[in-house]
This record gives structure tokens, sequence and C-alpha cells, in this order.
């Protein structure tokens, strides 16, 4: 199974598993799951749940204020994005 279907079916799972008190916010090549309208213990739970999703399809959890991001462990950020434009223009000016 490669990354996107699998990413796709998080939002499935969540909705069935949490019965729409967890928000799934598809991003593309990530899903944003938002934790703000769990408890302690489902919280624990479905972070449990997307652990064992990342390691299996090789991804990385990234948290945030309420939210947690789940992306390809390539996947860069708006940081590293912005560095690799930064040094492809510096290199075509040295050109």
């Amino acid at each position: 199974v490669t990354w996107q279907p699998a990413a796709s079916g998080i939002g499935a799972r969540v909705a069935a598993t949490f019965r729409g008190r967890a928000r799934v916010e598809d991003k593309g090549a990530a899903a944003a799951v938002h934790l703000r309208t769990l408890g302690a213990t489902e919280r624990q739970v479905l972070v449990k749940e997307l652990e064992v999703f990342a390691a299996a399809f090789e991804a990385e959890l990234r948290s945030g204020k309420e939210v947690l991001e789940v992306l390809p462990r390539a996947a860069a950020d708006k940081g590293q994005a912005l560095q690799r434009l930064l040094a492809e223009h510096r290199e075509k000016e040295n050109v």
C-alpha cells in the first residue's frame, strides 16, 4: 500500500472510531488530525493508533496546538522548502 491511499484512509478510520469527535483535514500529501474535542483518554487512544499507522507507512507525526499532522518522512516543511528555493536562487546567480 502506498502512502497517498493510506493517508486518505485516516479520515474514515478516525471518523469510525471517534464518531465525529475528532476532525481529519486532508492536506493532500498529509493529514491533520484535530484533537480539540477529545478527552484525555480518547487522545491517548488516537495518538497510539496514529503512531502504529506512522510506523507501518514510514510516516512521521508532528504535533501542534490541538492537532497532529501525519505526513511522509520525506516531506519538507515550509522552512525547508524556503531554504531550498533560496539555495537554488543563489546557484543561478553564481552561474
